[in-house]
């Protein structure tokens, strides 16, 4: 169980909660799931398909890719407050664009890909201003979205509903 202080202290940090109204957050803080990842596990697994989203409360983890000659290539490092699983947010189903692996015993808070079609919409703008704040890195893109990434639109780019 995890404590509401450790839920307010993350989702304070957090650019996907920033600037939405007290009982929008609460809503959405209210629909998630606690999840406990063991350090140097998988929490998503670049390819599988993206059904669910993920803030890290505690803890850090990092996004890696594995690229064709077998090097891992670190993509970011996470902290509290921050998120994993943007490809839920669109329309479409997705999969996974890296894969983001616990660097240390995390807590997370987690919502499957329906209750956040659910919950984006509580914000006026919703999953397109969402998208615009948490753009994914052009490196991210080059080295796994698609093979031809100058005709990418990215994440931030594809039909969100």
């Amino acid at each position: 169980m995890i404590s509401s202080r450790s839920v307010t202290a993350a989702s304070g940090a957090s650019t996907f909660l920033a600037g939405l109204e007290q009982a929008a957050t609460r809503a959405i803080l209210d629909a998630s799931e606690f999840r406990w990842v063991r350090a140097n596990h998988p929490i998503t697994v670049v390819g599988n398909p993206a059904t669910h989203f993920f803030m890290v409360q505690a803890g850090r983890a990092r996004y890696c890719h594995l690229t064709k000659k077998g090097e891992l290539v670190l993509l970011a490092q996470l902290v509290p407050g921050d998120v994993i699983g943007l490809m839920t947010l669109l329309k479409t189903p997705s999969t996974y664009m890296a894969t983001a692996e616990a660097a240390s015993d995390c807590e997370l808070l987690v919502w499957d890909r329906a209750i956040v079609h659910n919950f984006v919409p509580l914000s006026s703008g919703g999953r397109k201003r969402l998208a615009n704040r948490l753009r994914l890195p052009a490196k991210l893109h080059r080295t796994s979205c698609c093979v031809g990434y100058r005709n990418c639109r990215g994440a931030a780019g594809q039909d969100l509903a």
